[in-house]
């Protein structure tokens, strides 16, 4: 454990692959046709309190829009798709927080989370996810980081 009593924890993941949306107009279906994905990333940063329940002593999260297709044109012309490439590091959302003598001594435990929100409407929407690697599939590595004293 650093010295000092203030902290900066910024991991990082490795992806492999693309997000892919697209929706299209259908002459015999009324209604609305879109595909929209989000990339959520969060971290929460635990003091464990020697088997007690664990607090929370720092929090962040991030919700990026990756694809956004409507079918009517707003943001795309119908039945045309749009792809995310992901592929590369990606830095999660960084957490600043403060541990006493007694948080140093038991430790802190980090929980980080990767997901991904997508919403369709109409038949004839979709997300997919793909790599070079493995088709169907994004693939995903962590790492493990160090705490920085502020």
């Amino acid at each position: 454990m650093p010295d000092g009593n203030r902290f900066y924890s910024s991991p990082f993941i490795l992806f492999d692959g693309s997000v892919f949306g697209d929706a299209w107009a259908d002459s015999t279906l009324a209604g609305d046709q879109w595909s929209k994905c989000w990339l959520n990333t969060k971290q929460e940063v635990f003091a464990t309190s020697g088997g007690l329940a664990a607090i929370i002593i720092g929090s962040n999260e991030q919700h990026n829009l990756l694809i956004n297709v409507d079918e009517a044109g707003l943001t795309v012309p119908s039945g045309s798709g749009q792809q995310a490439w992901l592929t590369g590091v990606h830095g999660l959302p960084p957490v600043e927080f403060q541990m006493d003598f007694l948080t140093k001594s038991i430790g802190i435990m980090v929980e980080i989370t990767v997901n991904f929100t997508y919403q369709l409407e109409g038949q004839h929407a979709r997300v997919s996810f793909t790599s070079d690697r493995t088709p169907h599939a994004l693939l995903l590595q962590t790492f493990e980081w160090n705490l920085q004293p502020v």
